[in-house]
């Protein structure tokens, strides 16, 4: 039997840290207003629901349990891949307004102030609200994620150059460089590893030590000259 290989466990735990979404304070503030949009959401559905026998909106009251625990998720940092919280939001948002359009059609079709369900119709128009903020803030969220997409894709090789020697991309952010195979060569690194490299100097602090040190070559002519 083959030897079983070390797990580093250190090494998958900082991946995982690495995977987790931090979230911005604007985000956090408006993932734990979604966490309470849910609560007059379904006080509010569930009793026009009811009362009407109506499906739309009180089928509101499923994406907005979802975006509930998505909610739940991203403030407990349990949320990880941006892939699947996209998808999540796009879900949401869509579920949420192919809800609302038809649920406001039913209301107003029997809207009318000589009528007697009129209070039916403002408690199912206060759910509705809630929805309609909690879409709003989803619509947020998925803008948010494809225009970071955009710029990472489109824009992320703009003012950048590729490295002769290890084709890394030189960034603004690329502010030390290291010696590579003992010689004259040099490759990029990057300002993440900046904290990792310490015994990596700065390009102009290498090139100026190697200049005290080593003298000029001599020329072709001057080495015949003394073989001669």
């Amino acid at each position: 039997m083959s030897p079983k290989l070390p797990i580093d466990s250190d090494h998958y735990g900082s991946e995982r840290q690495q995977e987790r979404i931090i979230l911005s304070p604007l985000d956090r503030s408006l993932r734990f207003q979604c966490l309470l949009l849910w609560i007059p959401a379904f006080a509010f559905l569930l009793p026009h629901g009811i009362e009407t026998e109506q499906l739309a909106p009180v089928l509101g009251i499923i994406p907005m349990t979802i975006s509930l625990l998505a909610s739940i998720a991203h403030l407990s940092g349990r949320a990880q891949t941006r892939s699947t919280n996209i998808s999540l939001d796009v879900l949401i948002a869509a579920s949420l307004i192919f809800i609302l359009i038809p649920g406001w059609v039913m209301m107003a079709e029997g809207a009318c102030w000589k009528c007697t369900n009129i209070r039916t119709v403002m408690v199912g128009t206060y759910g509705t609200a809630a929805m309609m903020l909690n879409f709003c803030f989803h619509v947020y969220f998925i803008l948010k994620e494809v225009r970071w997409r955009t710029l990472l894709c489109c824009g992320g090789r703009w003012g950048k150059q590729e490295c002769p020697h290890c084709h890394g991309i030189i960034s603004r952010k690329t502010k030390k460089v290291k010696e590579v195979g003992g010689g004259a060569s040099y490759s990029a690194l990057p300002a993440s590893e900046e904290g990792e490299e310490q015994g990596v100097s700065d390009w102009y602090g290498k090139d100026d030590a190697r200049a005290s040190t080593d003298g000029p070559r001599p020329s072709t002519d001057d080495e015949t000259a003394r073989l001669l």
